[in-house]
């Protein structure tokens, strides 16, 4: 401000901020435009904002001597401390405002706050008083369209009754399912990304907020890794992969390897083999044992499901079992072309790695097997692996499961 407007505010506190300045429209005011440390400590009493105004910046009139305001229905954001330390008794809030930010009416003395319909979002600390004994608020109208109030937004009032707009219940319900029905295994951006398919609009920060507040937390644990390697038991076939697990189109590269679940009553070991186009789950094979027959079996199914045309690379780690004549065999038979990871690399054969830690954390962990048959424990384990598949959503594939990316590719399934 110039010396000019600072002496005109010494001797009229009263403030209008027009629409347009020299031809040219106002749509912000900016980030501590009116506070007394801008304007030589002097004091604003009144202020009138034009319609046209679309944004009051961050600590615009923090420490004014405001007791009204007026807010336009051109204004859809008020920032962070706006009107921080303001004492104001009054705001008439106007339906197009739509976000209003952390601390922005902290230190008021209103005693009523009605929020219009179009208000989407209220900060952190918004309207919260420095004390109990400066309590003020004794009623709160909410409109239809809010989706996130932030933490301590309301702290310290005398609020004896609030009615939580249907908004917020609903988006709170559909969290809670979305998260309960895929067993506690999305975190926020999968969830985000569901609600989105089913037409609810907002951000993955309300999505986050909603979960912290309800306690639902994805449980990760690191996984230990089951071992094959019996020795140099048969030349390696080399690494043709060199850690690029990506491929352009199915059928490619696949990956494959075993891992073990020690539940009360007994092992079972799963190998499944994983297409590198899309992270599809080709084929698996759930055993008690991991032998020859577990492997060789699954290699059978793939070629099977593959076709005489497909000549992948499957890619293991240095493993006994993909060392043994049966697979060694069933691989040059039908022209595949065998990779390995070197020994005791763990980067070499990190996708494979990073899917059973996937599965253990999701399926595995943190669940209560003890009175499970290992028949029942694999029938589990099979159902989940089929969810994987068809319904378990990707952010690296645009937020689809790996069959639906599939059929909107026009692929087979």
């Amino acid at each position: 401000m110039t010396e000019a407007g600072k002496a005109k505010l010494a001797v009229n506190p009263d403030l209008k901020i027009p629409a347009v300045i020299g031809g040219r429209a106002i749509k912000k005011i900016g980030i501590g435009a009116f506070s007394p440390s801008k304007i030589g400590n002097k004091t604003i009493n009144t202020i009138a904002i034009s319609k046209g105004i679309e944004e009051i910046g961050q600590a615009a009139f923090s420490g004014a001597n405001l007791k009204m305001l007026e807010v336009p229905s051109s204004v859809k954001i008020i920032g962070r401390m706006a009107f921080n330390g303001a004492p104001l008794e009054q705001v008439k809030f106007s339906e197009g405002l739509e976000s209003i930010g952390d601390s922005a009416f902290e230190g008021h003395k209103l005693t009523e706050v009605k929020l219009p319909d179009s208000l989407k979002t209220i900060g952190r600390s918004a309207f919260k008083t420095r004390s109990a004994e400066n309590a003020s608020i004794t009623d709160v109208k909410f409109g239809k369209s809010l989706e996130s109030i932030g933490r301590e937004a309301f702290v310290n009032q005398k609020i004896k009754e609030i009615q939580i707009p249907e908004s917020l219940k609903h988006i709170r319900r559909e969290v809670d399912r979305i998260f309960l029905e895929n067993k506690a295994r999305y975190g926020y951006r999968r969830i985000h990304a569901e609600l989105k398919k089913i037409g609810i609009k907002v951000s993955e920060k309300v999505v986050r907020r909603v979960m912290k507040e309800d306690g639902l937390e994805v449980k990760i644990r690191k996984t230990k890794k089951y071992s094959s390697y019996k020795g140099e038991i048969s030349p390696a076939v080399p690494n043709e992969v060199q850690r690029n697990f990506h491929s352009e189109k199915p059928n490619e590269l696949l990956l494959s390897d075993i891992s073990e679940f020690a539940i009360p009553s007994g092992k079972v070991y799963l190998s499944p083999t994983v297409d590198c186009f899309d992270g599809m789950l080709v084929k698996w094979r759930i055993s008690e044992h991991p032998n020859a027959d577990l492997v060789n079996g699954l290699l059978g199914d793939v070629i099977a499901n593959m076709g005489e045309k497909s000549k992948p690379i499957i890619h293991t780690d240095r493993g006994c079992h993909y060392r043994w004549p049966g697979w060694i065999e069933r691989m040059e038979i039908n022209g595949y072309t065998g990779s390995m990871s070197q020994k005791g690399c763990s980067p070499d054969n990190a996708a494979s790695e990073g899917l059973f830690g996937r599965i253990k954390n999701e399926f595995f962990y943190n669940q209560d097997w003890k009175n499970m048959t290992i028949e029942e424990f694999s029938h589990e384990l099979d159902k989940y692996l089929h969810w994987y598949n068809e319904k378990r959503i990707k952010k690296s594939l645009g937020y689809l499961s790996p069959v639906e990316y599939r059929r909107s590719l026009g692929l087979a399934v």
